[in-house]
């Protein structure tokens, strides 16, 4: 699941980087925002638990919740969800942009006829 995030959050960065260069800028979605902003709540949720699960004080303390918010099915759930919100924002994204991504490979939906 990571590998799929992090292919497809490179593919999208090089191609806005590239978009941008040719002063063609790349669309994003609204769903692309939050599917960022969901990755970094995942995020910041796994280290703090992380963290909080080897500090010797809050194990002792709180270790029963940690333990139950660092359920296995849970995580598995939550990657499941922001994976499947990269796939869907990565195809959606190419999908729109598809008229500018082919602008900026030097081809074009026209084609051409002869008499």
């Amino acid at each position: 699941m990571v590998w799929i995030i992090v292919i497809r959050d490179a593919i999208i960065t090089l191609l806005r980087s590239y978009a941008e260069y040719k002063g063609k800028p790349v669309e994003t979605s609204k769903l692309a925002k939050i599917k960022t902003f969901v990755q970094f709540v995942i995020i910041c949720y796994l280290l703090i638990l992380y963290v909080a699960q080897n500090t010797q004080s809050l194990r002792e303390n709180y270790g029963e919740l940690i333990h139950a918010l660092l359920n296995y099915s849970l995580v598995y759930s939550m990657m499941v969800v922001v994976t499947a919100l990269t796939l869907w924002t990565g195809i959606s994204h190419i999908i729109v942009n598809w008229k500018t991504i082919r602008e900026l490979y030097g081809t074009s939906d026209k084609t051409t006829q002869t008499d």
